[in-house]
């Protein structure tokens, strides 16, 4: 219960701070993915050999942002990156799917009703926050 209150705030905070500076600062994730792991590790869930996938996909995204030239940004992977030291491989690829379909809705919304471009940006972590909810409803 406790790593998931912290996910939550943490995932507050960075989402608020994508929609104001379209950045993340990586000292605050950095020290999440700390407590995250330290309190992972402490509940024994970091035993078996596939704590490894916990990270796969933020490392899968983060290869994607470079080879995207930041069309996704380097702040959306290591969010992801630091929920593998909450969330299991599973729970990570569900809220992912939640959030790359909300923001694809978002993103219909603004193309045929706000009259944007395919070039707006558009902040994602506040969409993991709101897959992250998800997720946690059911």
């Amino acid at each position: 219960m406790i790593r998931t209150i912290i996910l939550l705030v943490g995932l507050i905070g960075f989402g608020l701070e994508d929609l104001r500076k379209k950045q993340v600062s990586l000292l605050p994730l950095i020290l999440m993915a700390a407590v995250g792991g330290g309190l992972s590790i402490a509940s024994g869930d970091w035993k078996d050999w596939t704590v490894v996938l916990r990270f796969l996909p933020g490392s899968v995204i983060l290869l994607f942002a470079w080879l995207t030239k930041e069309s996704i940004g380097y702040g959306d992977a290591l969010v992801l990156l630091c929920m593998g030291c909450f969330l299991s491989v599973v729970q990570i690829l569900n809220v992912c799917m939640c959030a790359l379909t909300l923001s694809g809705v978002w993103a219909l919304f603004l193309l045929l009703v706000r009259k944007k471009s395919r070039k707006t940006e558009i902040a994602f972590i506040p969409f993991l926050l709101m897959g992250y909810g998800v997720m946690m409803v059911l």
